[in-house]
Order: C-alpha cells, then sequence, then structure tokens
C-alpha cells in the first residue's frame, strides 16, 4: 500500500464507541420534561390536576406543546402514556410497569 493509501485510510476506531450528536436533544428534553411534569400534576389536586387532564385529553395536535404533537415528536406511544397516566384503561398492573420501564428507558 502506498503512503498516500495510508493517508487516506486512517482507522477511526477511537470513535466507534460515540454516538452522533442530535442536534434535536435540547428540545426532546424540553418535551419530556413538560411530559414529566403533566404526569406529576396529575397526582395533585385541584386546578393543577385538572389543568393537566385536560392536557392529556385534548385532541389537539396543531399546537407544538399539546400532548400528541410531543408523543409524535418523541415518538412515544400516547395510549401507553395515558395508561400508565391512569387516564386510559390497562389490561393489568404489570402490563402498566412494563410499558412505564419502556417507555422511559432512554430518558435519563
Amino acid at each position: 500500500m502506498s503512503e498516500k493509501e495510508l493517508k487516506n485510510n486512517i482507522d477511526f476506531k477511537g470513535f466507534e464507541d460515540c454516538e452522533p450528536y442530535d442536534p434535536s436533544n435540547p428540545e426532546k428534553e424540553l418535551l419530556r420534561a413538560i411530559l414529566v411534569g403533566a404526569l406529576n400534576d396529575l397526582k395533585k389536586k385541584g386546578f393543577e390536576r385538572r389543568k393537566a387532564t385536560e392536557f392529556f385529553l385534548s385532541p389537539d395536535d396543531d399546537y407544538v406543546f399539546s400532548f400528541l404533537s410531543i408523543c409524535d415528536f418523541l415518538r412515544v406511544n400516547p395510549g401507553q402514556v395515558l395508561m400508565v397516566a391512569g387516564l386510559k384503561e390497562a389490561p393489568n398492573t404489570d402490563e402498566v410497569e412494563r410499558i412505564k420501564k419502556n417507555l422511559f428507558k432512554d430518558w435519563d
């Protein structure tokens, strides 16, 4: 192999473990925070709970911060989120725990 070919065949093994930067990460974190905040508001009483319930049950998907738009952007199943939130009947508690584990597995 010539010297020129060696220069063009640089070994990038040092970068194999690196994941490419996702420029949408800040937006995803914001939308995750909105979902988690709304889930926490469901545990409260009064106004906060009522507004959180309205947020989850709203059919609006045009507004960027609507529940359905957030689910679409984060690629999560809105029905599963509603089961975890207790706003949609789940087959059983084991199913809710499985969904919760899978739904939030990448949310560190």
